[in-house]
């Protein structure tokens, strides 16, 4: 008598999963496809930095005086490394004021890369 194997079951199963945590998280998860554009700089001797350039830079934004900006500080996974539990700062922006930018935010994250920010 043959087993049953269960691998093909498991695997749907496994993937119906991850595809719920997927869809339930979408408004933390940043896919690749919604990223308009990119850049990023290294900031040397920048290691251990990050807290200082996230308040630097919100508080610049807030010094700033620009109606209806919301910025604000979130854990985010950069891909669906969120159902794994891996996540990273960001600053998050968004501009209410400007028609053209209304559903559009900023992504701001200052990673460690050596010594380097």
């Amino acid at each position: 008598m043959r087993r049953f194997d269960a691998t093909g079951v498991v695997m749907m199963v496994v993937g119906a999963v991850v595809a719920y945590i997927g869809y339930k998280n979408t408004g933390f998860i940043l896919l690749r496809e919604e990223i308009i554009e990119r850049w990023s700089v290294l900031i040397e001797n920048g290691k251990g930095r990050a807290n200082q350039i996230f308040n630097d830079t919100e508080d610049f934004i807030k010094r700033s005086e620009v109606p209806r900006i919301a910025v604000e500080r979130k854990e985010i996974a950069p891909s669906v490394a969120k159902m794994l539990g891996i996540t990273r700062s960001f600053l998050v922006v968004a501009n209410f004021e400007n028609p053209k930018l209304v559903g559009y935010k900023t992504f701001i994250c200052a990673g460690g890369y050596g010594n380097k920010l």
